[in-house]
């Protein structure tokens, strides 16, 4: 008996603490609640004729505090895009500056291309950065391209080009000119002296890419290499020195495990 009684107490009190709780929830769920004395009110839209609804001889509290808003899905995909959006901003502005010097790059003899280079890598060992002559190096590779292979890059390719440059990822599908898209970048990040690796899956690509794209870098003034599987030590080590070197992931992972 005792046990059956006490077990009527439990439910009881369960009962009470869910009924506390939907009433919290329901409090929770009203908007712009007056609150006089104990009793509540619904939101008053003007005061013309507030003394009719409410007794004014009571103290009128309102509530002020701030109340946590949970961010729903949607606001989150909105700022998602809104920072991709800036991002796309920023690489867009710095393609259309690149695209500006067309004009003046067109006007350059096929001799003047490595001069050109020497020049910007003399800017860079004298304390520019490489983001400061980028736009130049970008639409003068971008030129060499155009007269090397008859291929022209476009808007988004440049784009393209600003993003690997910062470090980021540039998804590009099949087609839309990845290869021509790594030669700005490739460029603007040799002139520097340290050297570039563009890493393919295969010899075959890393010999394609060296002996078509390489003759872009070699016009501006660029030495090119690339490094097969078959290759001995001393051929690795001259490629290896080059301004650019096409070479493969694994051959990548074996360099860098070796003792």
């Amino acid at each position: 008996m005792a046990q059956k009684n006490r077990k009527q107490q439990i439910r009881k009190e369960l009962k009470k603490k869910d009924a506390e709780l939907n009433k919290e929830k329901e409090t929770e769920k009203q908007e712009d609640v007056l609150i006089l004395g104990n009793e509540e009110y619904p939101e008053i839209e003007t005061f013309e004729n507030i003394d009719e609804e409410l007794d004014l001889d009571q103290k009128v509290e309102f509530q002020t505090e701030a109340k946590p808003v949970k961010e729903g899905l949607f606001s989150k995909v909105k700022k998602m895009f809104s920072r991709d959006n800036k991002v796309l901003k920023v690489l867009s502005d710095k393609a259309d500056l690149v695209l500006e010097k067309e004009g003046e790059m067109k006007k350059l003899t096929d001799d003047q291309f490595p001069v050109y280079t020497q020049q910007l890598k003399d800017r860079i060992a004298n304390g520019e950065t490489l983001d400061d002559v980028l736009v130049e190096a970008f639409a003068l590779a971008r030129e060499a391209a155009r007269r090397v292979l008859g291929l022209h890059a476009f808007k988004v390719q440049i784009m393209g080009a600003v993003a690997l440059h910062q470090g980021d990822i540039a998804e590009m599908k099949t087609g839309e000119g990845k290869t021509l898209t790594s030669i700005l970048p490739a460029y603007l990040n040799a002139l520097s002296g340290e050297g570039v690796h563009i890493v393919t899956v295969n010899d075959y690509l890393a010999r394609l890419g060296c002996e078509e794209m390489g003759r872009i870098h070699e016009f501006l003034g660029l030495k090119v290499g690339v490094v097969l599987n078959s290759m001995d030590k001393d051929e690795r080590r001259a490629a290896y020195e080059c301004d650019i070197t096409y070479v493969t992931n694994g051959e990548i992972y074996k360099y860098m495990t070796e003792e």
